[in-house]
């Protein structure tokens, strides 16, 4: 879930999560929240807001928006995922859901246009059980 969100002085900022460590091929990787389809999902959309829910704690009830964007294929992993955008109106506070999103980041909007590696770790996380 590519999480957009605007900062108190209306910067435009997404929200990024990096990966716990271990063997996998994704493992201390700065990534989207998100996750692999389950047999109860009803659309890939619900699986998304789920993931995203599960990993930082993303409502649905605070997004103004959700679209799905183009799908890719990530060779490393092999899978075929298929994003999708959140816009929120205001600032909001993400929190640490389970031990996969193991830190929360953000990076602005214009950092990302100059591809420029500036993540900086959202101000508060708050673990949760």
């Amino acid at each position: 879930m590519a999480a957009f969100y605007p900062d108190l002085n209306e910067e435009t900022h997404l929200l990024l999560i990096k990966r716990q460590g271990g063997n996998g091929v994704h493992a201390h990787q700065i990534a989207l929240p998100g996750g692999k389809y389950e047999s109860f999902d009803f659309d890939l959309k619900e699986t998304a807001l789920r993931e995203a829910y599960e990993e930082v704690g993303i409502l649905k009830t605070q997004i103004r928006s959700v679209r799905a964007l183009s799908s890719l294929y990530i060779p490393p992993s092999n899978f075929i995922v298929q994003p999708f955008m959140a816009l929120y109106d205001k600032a909001i506070t993400f929190c640490i859901r389970n031990l996969r999103g193991a830190f929360c980041y953000r990076s602005t909007c214009v950092c990302i246009a100059k591809r420029r590696h500036c993540y900086k770790p959202v101000g508060t996380v708050v673990p949760i059980c």
